[in-house]
């Protein structure tokens, strides 16, 4: 879901959102 990478996810702080 890439839509939701943006979201609170249990994820490492990486910057998914700002990839082009």
């Amino acid at each position: 879901v890439d839509k939701g990478s943006y979201l609170p996810r249990p994820t490492p702080p990486r910057p998914i959102y700002n990839r082009n």
